[in-house]
């Protein structure tokens, strides 16, 4: 869970980066190179200011990813479950993205517990976003169809959980 977790951080990180965001949609590519493999993730996200993120997995399996606040609820359909947890802090990602650095025209690096993350832009918007997770995995997530600042209503973050599901806790 705390895999998921991180990469979720890393995503809200993301959808701070510049001051003038407050909604990011876009399709995502996620490699997460291992020692010995290279796992490829497809999928589409919305991350909108307060805190709210949900992440929709395609590809190789679904799943979806909620995040309210401190709230964090993963929902896998084959599994005919969700888990629902808290996130471990309660932190503003967008004020943590805006702490960061720009390297160059294109590259901005910031921390958060030991955690480097490095946002790259093309043409003013995030393109990928590189770190290494608790395992010495390197991830790179690679963004797509980018929509900065449309109107999102707040129900595309609320997890209505199907009636044949188990609910973990």
């Amino acid at each position: 869970m705390y895999k998921i977790l991180v990469f979720i951080l890393s995503i809200n990180l993301l959808y701070g980066f510049g001051e003038n965001i407050k909604s990011i949609e876009a399709d995502f590519t996620q490699q997460t190179k291992s020692q010995d493999s290279t796992l490829t993730y497809k999928g589409h996200f919305y991350a909108k200011s307060n805190s709210k993120a949900k992440w929709i997995y395609t590809a190789p399996t679904h799943k979806e990813i909620y995040i309210n606040d401190t709230l964090t609820i993963v929902y896998e359909p084959l599994l005919e479950q969700a888990t629902i947890g808290k996130s471990r802090n309660n932190i503003d990602f967008l004020h943590i993205l805006q702490q960061a650095k720009q390297i160059d025209k294109q590259t901005y690096n910031t921390t958060f517990e030991n955690t480097t993350y490095t946002l790259t832009t093309k043409d003013n918007l995030p393109y990928t976003l590189e770190f290494h997770d608790e395992f010495d995995n390197q991830i790179t997530i690679t963004f797509s169809h980018i929509q900065i600042n449309q109107t999102m209503q707040d129900e595309i973050f609320t997890f209505v959980p199907p009636p044949h599901i188990d609910i973990i806790q």
